[in-house]
């Protein structure tokens, strides 16, 4: 959790540790980022029971969660200084199929591909360890692939296939 608030904090270089000069702006946004952080960290390993339970409890820290769906459903929009839809993101941007990608290697962005990508990414700019946990099928290994592949040179990668019978002997 502290490693993915410091990376939101490190990524608004206008908003520098300069304490004495912050505005109420900036404190909105760290409440915010935290509350974020809190949710992504800790409530990203939960179940679908869990969540509920989560939502129920950040709305009762943090009201300025809209009232609708639950507060998986929202990311921080840093220059509104408000909470907005994932769903947002999608309905603004047009997704075409690349060229020349067979069928079984495109990937359509949907919400869950969306902020898990964009909460891996941001932990990766600032050079932070990341695990990613989830139910069989989600689409991790997916995501994690495409932004492997996004990566410029200075980077390479590794990939290692488990399985549920796959055993610390065996790796």
């Amino acid at each position: 959790m502290c490693n993915l608030l410091d990376c939101f904090v490190k990524s608004e270089p206008a908003l520098s540790f300069d304490l004495p000069n912050k505005n109420e702006t900036y404190w909105n946004l760290l409440e915010k980022w935290f509350t974020f952080a809190v949710i992504w960290s800790i409530g990203a390993t939960v179940n679908e029971d869990g969540r509920k339970m989560l939502d129920y409890i950040m709305r009762d820290i943090e009201s300025m969660f809209p009232h609708m769906n639950t507060v998986y459903d929202y990311y921080i929009n840093n220059e509104k200084n408000e909470y907005a839809s994932w769903d947002d993101k999608i309905s603004t941007s047009v997704w075409k199929p690349p060229n020349n990608v067979p069928y079984h290697k495109m990937l359509v962005p949907t919400v869950d591909s969306l902020r898990n990508k964009y909460i891996i990414q941001m932990v990766m700019k600032f050079k932070k360890h990341l695990l990613c946990v989830g139910a069989t099928g989600t689409g991790k290994t997916v995501v994690i692939n495409g932004i492997l592949q996004e990566l410029d040179d200075s980077f390479t990668s590794m990939n290692m296939i488990f399985s549920a019978l796959t055993s610390s002997l065996k790796t």
